[in-house]
């Protein structure tokens, strides 16, 4: 396993030598804005599922959250924001590196961290 910083190179060679081999091609939205406007209603779901779990094992209200019938407010502290996001970060690539087989091991698995986000290839 290596530890990078940036994407690695793509061989247009292996990809021709997969696609040929009969492995197909995962197909996604074409860019970026798109891939996050399309999550954006997998974000909501996936919030109320958590709030919904964390509230059979806790008396948990939405008024801690700060909404209640008559009003809705919220404060947002930006050091707990930018570290939920690089936990999530780490936690996801982990957990896509957790299913390569043999990673440990591997010369040619990677994980990393770019500016766009975290890899793992």
């Amino acid at each position: 396993m290596r530890i990078r910083n940036r994407f690695p190179r793509v061989s247009s060679e292996r990809n021709q030598y997969l696609l040929d081999n009969q492995w197909t091609l995962v197909k996604g939205p074409k860019g970026i804005i798109l891939t996050i406007l399309l999550s954006i209603p997998l974000m909501f779901l996936n919030a109320f599922i958590a709030f919904w779990i964390i509230k059979i094992f806790d008396s948990i209200t939405f008024e801690e959250f700060g909404i209640s019938p008559d009003s809705m407010g919220f404060s947002i502290n930006l050091v707990y924001v930018l570290g939920f996001i690089l936990i999530l970060i780490i936690s996801h690539e982990l957990m896509h590196l957790i299913f390569m087989p043999n990673f440990i091991k591997s010369k040619k698995t990677y994980i990393g961290l770019t500016y766009f986000g975290g890899v793992c290839l």
